[in-house]
């Protein structure tokens, strides 16, 4: 069975680029934009692993999405990503230890990823 993946992330040309990405890995992916998505996603069962953006629209805070996701399903395999150091920071402080800073390349993707 393929690893089930979110993607929460507002861009879409880094959404398309995630799930070309993880799609070649054989990964099951979903992308949502934002948090608005995230209750209909939810609902079609248990991922695998999520990748969320720290900085979503309607002032969402992806740390705070992300810890209610743990907080759901603590094996998650979680990776919060951004393309600003210091909201990096603030995700390890929260105790958010897989980050991926933006833009990436697919070896520091590759780091993050789950095993299987």
């Amino acid at each position: 069975m393929p690893r089930r993946t979110l993607i929460i992330e507002d861009d879409p040309s880094v959404s398309r680029l995630l799930m070309r990405l993880l799609g070649v890995t054989g990964r099951s992916v979903l992308a949502v934009a934002g948090t608005a998505d995230l209750p209909a996603a939810l609902e079609t069962g248990p991922f695998d692993e999520a990748f969320v953006d720290v900085d979503l629209p309607e002032g969402a805070d992806g740390i705070q999405v992300s810890l209610g996701l743990l907080r759901q399903r603590p094996s998650l395999h979680l990776v919060v990503m951004s393309g600003d150091a210091a909201h990096l920071e603030r995700a390890s402080a929260a105790g958010l230890k897989r980050r991926l800073p933006k833009p990436f390349t697919p070896s520091e993707l590759q780091a993050v990823l789950s095993p299987g």
